[in-house]
């Protein structure tokens, strides 16, 4: 379906991956799920914008009103659309995550608001300096980014999850049943996957990352890595990330390995293994060195030297 904000992959009858195009205002994949008398959104997108995109892109595809939205946990990029959809559309998370919603949620939003303007401008005088072409794919993706956060975050209205449920939630359709399963102490505090079990799919929102550098410093990574084993285990064949594409077990163990890797290069770096004089100086290694947001690696790092050093 032509779309300014996402890419419509069809993984099933009736399940679809909304995968963020590069210039995207949704940031983060979104999944739309007909399960036979219903439609479900698995998260809501960052922006306003980009939200009503993919609201009209299940209404297209499934020829119904979005019923109920999961929201997988609560950063911006995967909670800030929910203002778009009417009061019928029932939104559903964990208790935690609409707790986080509600506090870690709120100062974030009132950071973006005092801050998006500034960093948009700082960032697009640096995209106009900037020779090298993989830095200047960063920071044109950077920009893109807080392109949307400036237009966006006056007109957002936060709106919570009305209802909540504490580990795992199913809901039953006349075609299929939807397992929504959280986990604590991964991604975030807290996380949620669905599981189609029909289908062998997972929506695994930024519990997994596909040829994307993933985002660290909130995770617990020792937690994160037992949900990945977690997860793998399930009786699937896609795994949806929350950055990315469309992945496969194999995309699990990758991601688990960068998580190793992180651990293991901060670890040297900190006991003088590392001939490298800064965090900066560390090649990114060649199994990760294609992935998309590359800063995100150098910022993981420097994340755990910190962690490690208090």
């Amino acid at each position: 379906l032509p779309s300014d904000h996402y890419h419509t992959l069809q993984l099933a009858d009736g399940v679809y991956a909304l995968i963020n195009h590069p210039q995207g205002w949704g940031i983060g994949n979104m999944g739309i799920i007909d399960i036979g008398d219903k439609t479900l959104l698995f998260d809501s997108s960052m922006t306003p914008t980009s939200a009503l995109e993919a609201k009209q892109i299940a209404e297209s595809v499934t020829r119904r009103s979005v019923d109920i939205i999961i929201n997988s946990h609560y950063h911006n990029d995967h909670i800030w659309g929910n203002q778009v959809f009417s009061k019928q559309t029932q939104i559903i998370s964990s208790a935690k995550t609409r707790g986080l919603i509600e506090t870690e949620g709120a100062e974030e939003l009132s950071w973006f608001q005092a801050n998006s303007s500034e960093l948009l401008a700082k960032l697009t005088g640096q995209l106009e300096n900037e020779s090298e072409a993989s830095k200047k794919q960063e920071l044109l993706l950077a920009v893109i980014y807080y392109q949307a956060l400036a237009e966006s975050v006056p007109n957002i209205e936060v709106r919570l999850p009305e209802i909540t449920f504490e580990h795992q939630l199913t809901i039953y359709g006349s075609k299929r049943s939807a397992e929504v399963i959280t986990y604590q102490n991964g991604h975030t505090a807290d996380d949620a996957i669905l599981f189609l079990p029909e289908d062998g799919i997972v929506f695994m929102a930024d519990l997994l990352f596909v040829k994307t550098h993933p985002f660290l410093v909130e995770a617990d990574l020792t937690g994160l890595v037992s949900i990945l084993d977690e997860v793998s285990n399930l009786d699937a064949e896609k795994y949806v990330s929350g950055h990315g594409t469309v992945g496969t077990k194999s995309d699990i163990s990758l991601m688990k390995d960068y998580v190793h890797y992180c651990q293991t290069i901060s670890n040297d770096f900190i006991e003088g293994k590392l001939p490298a004089a800064s965090v900066e100086e560390i090649p990114i290694p060649k199994q990760f060195e294609e992935w998309q947001l590359s800063n995100f690696f150098y910022i993981n790092l420097n994340h755990l030297l910190n962690h490690r050093q208090r």
